[in-house]
């Protein structure tokens, strides 16, 4: 069987088939069950997998990526993938076991400012400082929108 290779700005993944990368994706699911739920998922686990991926061609649902979107990434967008997928399901363990939050970002937040799951106290700040620039009503910026990043910086900073 030839490998099948997805191409991207030079780079490829590659997979044996479609049917290869919906089993890998399965696998991250079943690894959130093993981490969250010590591999026996409560009925109607909320899964953080169920946030990131659809198998189902042509659908995207709630899911952030269809199976489209992952094939069309390069070897590095997928890895990035993989890896965001990994600290939103680490912060929802830690925050259902009671982890203490001062050692770690909610990653949906992060992302609202267009930072990595990774980003450090220092990177969130001069993020909010330049998007609070665009947005301050002094500037000409929207009220509303200020007011939205004014919480979500509260949100992600208030450590109490």
């Amino acid at each position: 069987m030839h490998p099948f290779f997805i191409q991207n700005g030079g780079e490829s993944i590659p997979f044996q088939s479609v049917d290869e990368l919906k089993r890998r994706l399965r696998k991250l699911k079943k690894t959130e069950a093993i981490l969250r739920f010590g591999g026996y998922p409560p009925p109607g686990a909320d899964y953080v997998w169920d946030r990131f991926f659809n198998l189902r061609p042509g659908k995207r649902g709630r899911a952030r990526y269809g199976l489209a979107d992952l094939l069309a990434m390069s070897r590095e967008e997928y890895k990035a993938v993989v890896e965001a997928f990994f600290y939103g399901v680490y912060y929802q363990h830690y925050k259902e076991t009671g982890f203490p939050s001062v050692y770690f970002y909610d990653p949906a937040l992060l992302e609202s400012f267009g930072l990595p799951p990774d980003a450090s106290l220092a990177d969130i700040k001069k993020k909010f400082r330049q998007l609070a620039l665009l947005t301050h009503p002094d500037t000409g910026g929207d009220p509303e929108q200020f007011l939205e990043l004014m919480e979500r910086y509260q949100k992600l900073t208030d450590k109490t």
